[in-house]
């Protein structure tokens, strides 16, 4: 049989541990959706900066060829690819295509126009080979530059290993959470309880002992527990009335029925010890009246005794 502290260790611990549960959960999925969403603004954040990394020079305009950035003949002029444009960062590769033609970046995959056609400023998401990918175009908005697109591409999983991370914190957590739960469940229920052992030690005492006269006494205890000590020793005041009243009666009793015996026994001795009937009679006679006034008696003691249990209806009648 589980005792009370058992039950309300295993009914605390239960449900702080489900709340434990969904709220790490909750964590989970929301770690899910930041990692995801983290790896898809990142996506838009490099694709959208290459874009400031393109320049379109004029036939007439100067430019130095030893800045290190990127030239290409464009139309009548010239492309520049500043060398601040990443071809890769982070897990994310970004090239730049004229219409179908790559020209610049890089694309470790080949997902190229003729594999997913170019929609300007949509991510999507595509599979190849075994992995899926994030992908997200983006049409150059400069003058003269209007046919190029910006491709930026990047593994979904490429920031999974912090969610297994996370994951695996979690994992960690449960259990250390589980022990501590536990344990300050036992903790609580032990210290809710024990004016309850206190009460009930204290009870065995008094129940145990001769002295009915003693009461449980407790310190500063909740209301429920107070009103438990009350109805304790209200049941000892009864019971100590209760055998006070028994032991009166006894005695009363006891009193009551000696005088009749009493003189029994000498109306006895004073026969036994004269011959004459006439005095034999007379001891009878006073031997019959006493014997009647025990049988009264003890009739009344039962009516008592029966009147107690409930075992008779009595008739209430007022009298003067």
């Amino acid at each position: 049989m589980k005792t009370i502290r058992a039950k309300i260790t295993i009914w605390f611990s239960a449900l702080f541990m489900v709340l434990v549960m969904v709220v790490m959960a909750l964590l989970f999925l929301v770690g899910r959706y930041t990692v995801y969403s983290s790896t898809q603004d990142r996506l838009r954040e490099l694709v959208s900066a290459n874009v400031d990394e393109l320049e379109y020079i004029e036939p007439d305009e100067h430019w130095d060829a030893e800045r290190g950035d990127v030239y290409f003949p464009w139309g009548e002029g010239t492309l520049e690819i500043d060398d601040d444009f990443l071809t890769s960062a982070n897990g994310v590769y970004v090239s730049l295509y004229d219409g179908d033609s790559f020209l610049h970046g890089e694309d470790p995959i080949g997902l190229g126009p003729d594999a997913l056609p170019l929609s300007d400023s949509q991510l999507r998401k595509t599979k190849y080979g075994r992995d899926e990918y994030y992908v997200f175009d983006m049409r150059v908005p400069i003058e003269g530059l209007e046919s190029l697109w910006l491709r930026g591409v990047i593994d979904t999983d490429e920031d999974v290993p912090v969610l297994l991370r996370v994951s695996l914190y979690i994992l960690i957590a449960l259990p250390i959470l589980a022990v501590l739960t536990i344990y300050g469940g036992y903790r609580l229920a032990k210290r809710a309880l024990q004016p309850l052992h206190d009460i009930s030690a204290q009870a065995s005492s008094i129940g145990s002992g001769s002295d009915l006269t003693r009461r449980i006494e407790t310190g500063r205890e909740s209301e429920e527990t107070q009103r438990l000590v009350d109805a304790f020793n209200a049941m000892f005041e009864r019971l100590h009335n209760s055998f006070e009243a028994e032991k009166q009666f006894t005695s009363d009793a006891s009193h009551e029925l000696r005088t009749p015996v009493s003189v029994i026994l000498a109306e006895c001795e004073y026969a036994l010890s004269e011959d004459d009937p006439a005095e034999w009679r007379e001891a009878l006679e006073v031997i019959s009246r006493q014997g009647a006034k025990m049988s009264r008696m003890i009739d009344d003691l039962l009516t008592f005794t029966r009147i107690e249990r409930g075992t008779i209806a009595v008739k209430w009648e007022e009298i003067d």
